[in-house]
């Protein structure tokens, strides 16, 4: 094995990680095998590095500025990680960290340099096709069986359009950059082709923050040429010609593509998104500034060392709740619950505190201050613009993390770090370090020994991340049709599987509890209740806060007839998400059962009926909290209302004598006064 080895494992891991998923993978979670594919080739990268050195008898690094504060970045994330409430999630999202530092120092210290044109033509090559792949999906023309679909929005093979513009609003001014410095007319004329593809595909993506991130890169690319690169004004004075063109280009292609006269209603709305970027009352900006407080909110709640990473999906329920009733009175509503921030700094001051966040900032310092290096030092115009160009890759996704999350997925972050650590390598600290000299004393055999036991301990390592998360996602998914099929008692021992290998699954935990909640009327020992009130205890431990989880935690002691515990479990529910009937009206009920806070019933289930004037539970409900207010008669007219509504919702046919027996109490009393019986009534069961 030769130095070569490491160029061919970053190779591997550009082209892996744009095009690595298959129809196969599609019903798990799209980023699992990328996440996997990335910790494993740096892993094998490095192996290389070590395998080499033993076979020359050396081992040699050459340091940069980028090993201190990548070192100083992942030892703050890993104590944060240590005390997150789900530790086992949180040091997961350390370990990919850890990976992602790893494969900056691989392309800074180990990778050759003259690797790096290899690797960078491996990163182009995974944008192109990429690129062409979303074009052909604008088109119409579509390979893969996606679950589901963004309209005319593309996404190529990562899933997601926001995720697919990520990852080539980098590689974009990257690709500029190589096509200004490339001087062989028919090289050059391939990097225009590939260019002008990128460009397209970003343009059908529609993902504002890349673009943002695009044209920002684009002008760092061009001021570092202009201001910074020696012979940097003279290669763009001759490239004059070829940037007013592409320029003219993209502003014809994009005023083609969305003017209605030309394309009718297939016109892409660049326009009304761009528009829709500064509106302050429109969904995007008031959704974001929602998600930003959020985050402030559990930055204040952790300031040091954050909430732990990956954990703002689990703690935003609750943050949102402090400020709900405010955004609602401003007529502003929205999901309960987010797993990102949609603004990377935002996310890592929430999960990694003042610290994460300030050692993130050093290393985007650290990563400027070795690009302005690196193109100062060019020993020619071309070399300083790729350097300008690995500059500008960075700032695209430095500016587009302000508006989503590129940082987070995976291989927009492989892009962002190959590109600092490329950075680093250029204007960095320079020289190399030979450690190890006494290796070219050992005998040939033994070296090879030592290397094949380090590729021995890499493998084991490699399955020992690979196979139990793969196995453990399967079952999820198989447990998960399972549940939509009604098929619990599958779906509990797929989940059980699931759990023996990944026991700090939250979700698992709760989807385990749903299972034996269905089946718990078959169990006349209430030990199937007592499993599920276990697990969803346990999802709630590990973070999760779902309002769904706390209105399933009341509904399993209402059954066990502990009811004030229930109507804590509903005030959860309620205060996370007071918008929904369902929540609203069971915590009404609740109270009425208990003769307690009847007023506050009484607006619980006024609510409830005014989002669904309809539904009979809710009519129900009210009625049974005007019976315990006393006023029977007010009360009537509600369960008569309840009556030719029922069979309407599932199972309502059964609920018709329990509706009999609350009329003709609440008929009764409307003409004496007399107290109240306990009410039949019924609780949501349709979470």
């Amino acid at each position: 094995m030769t130095e070569g080895s490491v160029t061919m494992m970053l190779q591997a891991l550009l082209l892996g990680a744009a095009l690595l998923v298959a129809p196969g993978l599609l019903d798990s979670p799209v980023d699992l095998p990328k996440r996997l594919w990335i910790e494993g080739v740096v892993m094998l990268g490095w192996l290389g590095w070590l395998a080499a050195g033993l076979e020359q008898g050396r081992l040699a690094w050459r340091p940069s500025a980028l090993v201190a504060p990548a070192i100083g970045l992942v030892g703050i994330v890993t104590a944060s990680a240590l005390g997150a409430a789900n530790p086992a999630q949180a040091l997961e999202a350390a370990g990919f960290g850890l990976a992602l530092a790893a494969l900056a120092l691989l392309a800074s210290g180990a990778l050759p340099d003259a690797g790096e044109e290899a690797v960078l033509n491996a990163a182009l090559l995974a944008a192109g096709l990429e690129a062409l792949y979303g074009i052909l999906q604008y088109a119409g023309i579509e390979f893969l069986p996606w679950a589901s679909s963004w309209g005319s929005r593309c996404f190529g093979t990562l899933g997601n359009p926001i995720f697919f513009a990520e990852f080539l609003a980098p590689l974009f001014v990257v690709g500029v950059a190589r096509w200004l410095a490339e001087e062989d007319e028919e090289r050059k004329d391939l990097h225009a082709l590939l260019v002008l593809t990128v460009f397209l595909a970003l343009l059908f993506a529609q993902t504002r923050s890349a673009w943002l991130g695009a044209a920002g890169g684009a002008a760092v690319l061009v001021a570092g040429l202009a201001r910074a690169v020696p012979g940097g004004r003279a290669l763009l004075g001759r490239n004059r010609t070829w940037l007013l063109a592409f320029g003219g280009f993209a502003v014809a292609v994009a005023l083609t593509v969305s003017s209605p006269a030309v394309f009718g209603k297939g016109a892409l709305p660049i326009r009304d998104r761009l528009r829709d970027m500064v509106d302050r009352k429109g969904w995007t900006v008031r959704h974001r500034l929602v998600l930003w407080r959020a985050g402030l909110v559990m930055a204040r709640e952790a300031p040091l060392l954050g909430a732990g990473p990956d954990q703002y999906g689990s703690r935003f329920p609750l943050a949102q709740a402090a400020f709900r009733d405010a955004a609602a009175q401003a007529g502003f509503f929205f999901a309960p619950k987010e797993q990102k921030a949609h603004n990377d700094y935002v996310q890592d001051l929430a999960e990694t505190g003042v610290l994460g966040l300030g050692a993130w900032l050093w290393v985007l310092a650290v990563v400027w201050r070795c690009g302005g290096r690196a193109m100062r030092g060019a020993m020619d115009p071309g070399q300083g613009a790729v350097a300008a160009g690995l500059l500008g890759g960075c700032v695209a996704l430095i500016l587009d993390a302000g508006f989503n999350f590129p940082f987070r997925i995976l291989p927009v972050a492989a892009i962002f770090w190959l590109c600092a650590g490329r950075l680093a390598a250029r204007g960095g600290a320079g020289g190399e370090l030979r450690t190890g000299a006494r290796l070219a004393e050992w005998p040939r055999p033994r070296r090879r020994l030592a290397a094949a036991a380090a590729a021995a301990g890499a493998c084991v390592w490699i399955g020992h991340l690979t196979v139990p998360s793969v196995r453990a996602d399967r079952n999820l998914a198989r447990a998960t049709a399972y549940l939509g099929s009604n098929f619990y008692e599958m779906a509990e021992d797929a989940l059980a599987e699931s759990l023996a290998l990944r026991p700090g699954d939250a979700y698992a935990h709760y989807l385990a509890g749903t299972a034996l909640e269905k089946t718990w009327t078959f169990d006349w020992t209430g030990r199937t209740l007592d499993r599920a009130l276990e697990h969803y205890l346990t999802a709630r431990r590990l973070g999760l806060n779902d309002e769904l989880l706390y209105a399933h935690l009341a509904l399993v002691y209402e059954k066990k007839g502990q009811l004030d515990r229930a109507i804590l479990a509903g005030e959860e529910a309620v205060r996370i998400f007071p918008e929904s009937g369902d929540h609203a009206s069971n915590l009404a009920y609740w109270y009425a059962t208990r003769h307690r806070s009847l007023d506050r019933a009484l607006g619980l289930a006024d609510g409830a009926v005014a989002s669904v004037p309809r539904h009979p539970l809710y009519h129900w409900s009210r009625g049974l909290v005007l019976e315990a207010l006393g006023r029977p008669r007010e009360a009537l007219g509600e369960l008569d209302i309840t009556r030719p509504l029922l069979p309407n919702v599932q199972n309502g046919a059964g609920y018709l004598a329990d509706l009999a027996t609350d009329t003709a109490r609440v008929r009764a009393a409307a003409g004496r006064d007399q107290t109240p019986r306990r009410p039949m009534g019924v609780s949501l069961q349709t979470f």
